[in-house]
């Protein structure tokens, strides 16, 4: 498949973002400090992954709080020359007339990037970093080869967990134990 012909600028915009209509070229564009990024079309493992993820969370909302559980393409501006697409977002409870309007970082209770072999790098250090930058609380690195999860909670180094996650709901004093190996196992079709 070939890729649509790009609008050319020096620098990119939220505004010039807003006015952009992606071509459905199977391409992810995002912008990140000024530069369209695009990127190839996730592989089935990643989507596999992603809805995963959004599964044992939207279990674990169910059963110990509010919020909502998202998956991209969701654009999540962060800066005015910054507009990411986490793969998955876990958003504070809202009120109903509020669903109808694009998150901001501060509505954020959770971001979840699933690397792809050619976004490894941009989703481990680059977007998580500008997620902590935009004022995210907690942000997920899934490695789906290595089969863990990298998670960061404000400035504190990062933990990795390869066999249960424990997670708290936003607004819930509860905490979840995420089942890691099953998670993976179900992303890899192999249960």
């Amino acid at each position: 498949m070939a890729m649509a012909a790009l609008p050319r600028r020096e620098s990119w915009t939220a505004a010039d973002w807003e006015a952009f209509e992606p071509p459905a070229d199977g391409y992810r564009y995002e912008l990140l400090d000024g530069s369209l990024l695009v990127t190839p079309s996730p592989s089935p493992v990643h989507q596999s992954a992603v809805l995963c993820v959004r599964d044992v969370l939207e279990a674990a909302l169910r059963l110990h709080g509010g919020g909502r559980v998202l998956v991209a393409p969701m654009d999540l501006p962060l800066a005015d020359d910054t507009v990411l697409q986490p793969d998955v977002l876990v958003l504070f409870p809202r009120p109903a007339s509020a669903w109808n309007v694009k998150p901001r970082a501060h509505e954020v209770a959770l971001v979840v990037e699933v690397m792809s072999p050619s976004t490894r790098r941009l989703d481990r250090e680059t977007k998580r970093r500008r997620y902590l930058e935009g004022g995210l609380a907690e942000i997920w690195v899934v490695d789906t080869t290595a089969r863990h999860v990298e998670r960061w909670v404000g400035d504190a180094p990062a933990t990795v967990h390869a066999t249960t996650l424990p997670w708290g709901p936003p607004g819930s004093a509860e905490v979840v134990e995420i089942d890691l190996v099953t998670l993976f196992a179900r992303a890899w079709g192999e249960c």
